[in-house]
C-alpha cells in the first residue's frame, strides 16, 4: 500500500529541454513555410493580374505548376461550375507519372455538389488528410478525381459572393500537411484565378458578340447594297419615305423626272420636296395656284393610297402610285405614262374623226344624262346649234 503512494519521478531536465527545442524548431519550420507560402501567393497573384487576355490559360497553367512544386502535390485541378454542365476542368497540372483527373459532370450529382459547396463555405475548404477512408469523402472516394488519392484539399473559387468552382490539390503518394494560413492563401490565389477566368470568359463573349455584330453589319451592308442596286435598276422613278415622311432612298430615274437645279437629297420631307418642285416649276398644274395644289397633293400623299397622274415641266406625264409600309413609311413609283397617254389621245382623236365622218347620228352622254359628244349627223337630226357639234358644251335632254 505504501508503494502506491510513491511520487512520480520528474522528467530529466534534458528531456524537457529537448521537447522545448523540438517545439521551437517545429514552430520555426511552420513560420518559414508560411512565410514562403505568402511570398509564393504574392508572386502568383501578380502573375495572374498581369496576364494578357490572349494568354490567360497559359498563365493559369504556370500558376498551378508552381503551386504543385511548392506543395508537393501530385495533381492540381481548377474546376469551374457552369450552366451547360455542372462542372468542367478549366486547367490542370500533373506531376510526372500522374494521370489526369477524372472530374466530370457524371461523377457529381447536384446533391454532392451542394454538399461540397456547403462544407467549403462553412470550413473555408474541404481538407481530407486521409482520403483513403471512403467514409471521409463526401459522396464517395470516386469524387476526388482519380483512384489512389491519399490526401485531398479543395478550396472554393468565389465569384460575386457565390462558389463558382474549386481548386483541388491531390496527392497519390504521401499526406499533404497544410497550415490554416496556407489554405487561406491558396483560396486567395484561387479567387484571383477565378476572377481572371470570369473576365476571360466575359471578354471572349464580348469578342464573340462583336464578331457577330460585325458579321450582321456586313450582311446588312450587303443587303442594303443589293437593295440600292435593285432600286437603281428600276426603269421607273422610285422613292422611299420613312415614318417621319423623310426621303431615305431614291433612284436616278426619280431624280431625272425633275429639273436639274431642283434640290433632291435624303432627309428632305415630302412637303420639302413639293415646295422645291413648285419653286423649280416642275409641276405646270401648280403655276398660279401653288398653295392649293400643294395642299391637295399632300393630302393625296398622306391618304396612304395615292394613284393619280401628274404632268411635268417638260410635258411628260407620270402616274404616281404610293403605298404605305409596315413601319409607317411609304414607297412611291413614278411611272412615265407619256407614250400611253399619247396613244390614248390618238385613239380618242381617231375615234372622234371616224364618228364625225359617219352619216349615222352618234351621241355620247355622261351619267347625268348630258351630252358629252354629238357628231354632225346627230346634231342635224336633232336640230341642235352648231356650237354643240364639237362636244365641248353639254346640252340637257
Amino acid at each position: 500500500g505504501a508503494g502506491s503512494n510513491r511520487p512520480v519521478p520528474a522528467a530529466p531536465a534534458s528531456d524537457a529541454l529537448s521537447s522545448e527545442k523540438a517545439l521551437e524548431q517545429h514552430l520555426e519550420r511552420a513560420l518559414d513555410k508560411l512565410t514562403r507560402s505568402q511570398l509564393l501567393a504574392s508572386e502568383l497573384i501578380s502573375l495572374l493580374l498581369d496576364a494578357p487576355h490572349a494568354n490567360i490559360a497559359a498563365v493559369v497553367a504556370n500558376v498551378l505548376e508552381k503551386m504543385g512544386h511548392f506543395c508537393g502535390s501530385d495533381r492540381i485541378t481548377l474546376v469551374r461550375f457552369g450552366l451547360a454542365r455542372p462542372l468542367s476542368v478549366y486547367c490542370e497540372w500533373c506531376a510526372p507519372g500522374i494521370a489526369p483527373s477524372v472530374f466530370s459532370s457524371e461523377g457529381f450529382d447536384e446533391a454532392t455538389l451542394r454538399d461540397w459547396c456547403a462544407r467549403m463555405r462553412r470550413d473555408g475548404a474541404l481538407y481530407l488528410q486521409d482520403a483513403r477512408a471512403a467514409a471521409a469523402v463526401p459522396g464517395g472516394a470516386a469524387r476526388l478525381g482519380g483512384r489512389g488519392v491519399v490526401a485531398f484539399l479543395a478550396v472554393p473559387v468565389f465569384q460575386d459572393g457565390e462558389i463558382a468552382g474549386f481548386l483541388a490539390h491531390a496527392s497519390e503518394s504521401a499526406p499533404m500537411p497544410f497550415l490554416s494560413g496556407e489554405v487561406h492563401m491558396k483560396q486567395a490565389v484561387a479567387n484571383v484565378a477565378g476572377a481572371l477566368i470570369a473576365r476571360d470568359v466575359a471578354l471572349s463573349e464580348v469578342v464573340r458578340v462583336r464578331g457577330a455584330l460585325a458579321e450582321s453589319e456586313s450582311k446588312a451592308r450587303s443587303a442594303h447594297a443589293r437593295l440600292e442596286g435593285a432600286v437603281e435598276a428600276l426603269p421607273d422613278g422610285f422613292a422611299c419615305f420613312d415614318a417621319d415622311d423623310r426621303l431615305v432612298l431614291f433612284n436616278s430615274a426619280f431624280r431625272g423626272l425633275f429639273p436639274a437645279d431642283m434640290p433632291i437629297e435624303p432627309g428632305m420631307t415630302f412637303s420639302d420636296l413639293l415646295d422645291a418642285g413648285v419653286g423649280a416649276g416642275a409641276f405646270p398644274e401648280a403655276i398660279g395656284n401653288e398653295v392649293d395644289w400643294c395642299a391637295k397633293r399632300y393630302q393625296f400623299h398622306r391618304s396612304g393610297g395615292c394613284n393619280n397622274e401628274v404632268q411635268l415641266a417638260d410635258g411628260r406625264w407620270v402616274r404616281v402610285i404610293e403605298k404605305p409600309l409596315p413601319d409607317a413609311g411609304q414607297v412611291a413609283l413614278w411611272i412615265d405614262v407619256t407614250e400611253l397617254k399619247q396613244s390614248v389621245n390618238r385613239a380618242l382623236s381617231d375615234r372622234a374623226a371616224a364618228m364625225d365622218a359617219s352619216s349615222d347620228g352618234i351621241a355620247l352622254l355622261d351619267g347625268t344624262g348630258r351630252f358629252t359628244y354629238i357628231n354632225t349627223a346627230m346634231r342635224e337630226m336633232l336640230g341642235l346649234p352648231a356650237d354643240v357639234a364639237n362636244g365641248t358644251n353639254r346640252v340637257a335632254v
